[in-house]
């Protein structure tokens, strides 16, 4: 079977589809507690200056918030821009190799068991305005969005860090695996996961779908 845009190395590098400024209402959560905690500190402050005078205090708290939350929003955009920028998917005769920011995800054919369905965006990087109680209200309440899920594909596998990555989202992530990636060490996992939908709208009957037939023609991809 010939595999599509196969590179001479016999590999093929995808990079990730996925738009910064497609609207993302899991970040709803993280502005709306900003905005708040922003709202109250200016409310209090100039509450203090001008205590008998809600015509100034309310319309400046109003204001601070709606500004400051609208700058958080645009750098939040510049960030994840940047994280999509790096994510990419190589398909080599050895397997998959999903790789980001933070961590390389890879699945080896024979490891490759099928695909399941997972809830999309599973760790997120923490603000650094955020303090530890503010994330963990923040993360409640952005796991009670994540209603959808998407058909990944999973395996046998290991995740590694990139060196020099966000140790916020290194901490993330080992919050939800139960890995050590902050402290260098690989996390060999029965349960790896690699949004193949990142990288390619139509992925079953598309390139991605093309290497798993020709690898794994045991596995019906639903």
């Amino acid at each position: 079977m010939t595999l599509p845009y196969a590179a001479a190395g016999g590999s093929v590098e995808l990079r990730c589809i996925l738009r910064a400024d497609q609207p993302n209402p899991r970040s709803l959560p993280q502005l709306v507690v900003f905005a708040c905690a922003i709202g109250l500190l200016v409310m209090l402050v100039v509450g203090l200056i001008y205590p008998r005078s809600p015509e100034i205090y309310w319309p400046a708290t109003v204001a601070v918030a709606v500004g400051a939350t609208a700058v958080l929003h645009l750098r939040n955009t510049r960030r994840l821009r940047a994280r999509y920028d790096a994510k990419r998917l190589v398909l080599s005769p050895t397997g998959l190799t999903r790789i980001d920011a933070a961590t390389i995800v890879e699945i080896p054919w024979n490891g490759l068991t099928g695909v399941c369905d997972a809830p999309v965006n599973v760790v997120a990087d923490p603000p650094w305005w955020m303090s530890s109680r503010a994330r963990t209200i923040g993360n409640a309440a952005t796991a009670a969005l994540r209603a959808e899920t998407a058909v990944v594909l999973t395996g046998r596998g290991v995740v590694r860090p990139v060196p020099g990555a966000s140790r916020r989202i290194l901490a993330a992530q080992d919050q939800a695996l139960g890995s050590r990636l902050q402290a260098g060490e690989p996390f060999h996992t029965p349960a790896a996961t690699i949004n193949a939908a990142e990288f390619e709208e139509h992925w079953r009957t598309g390139t991605i779908g093309a290497w798993v037939h020709r690898y794994r023609p045991d596995l019906r991809l639903g």
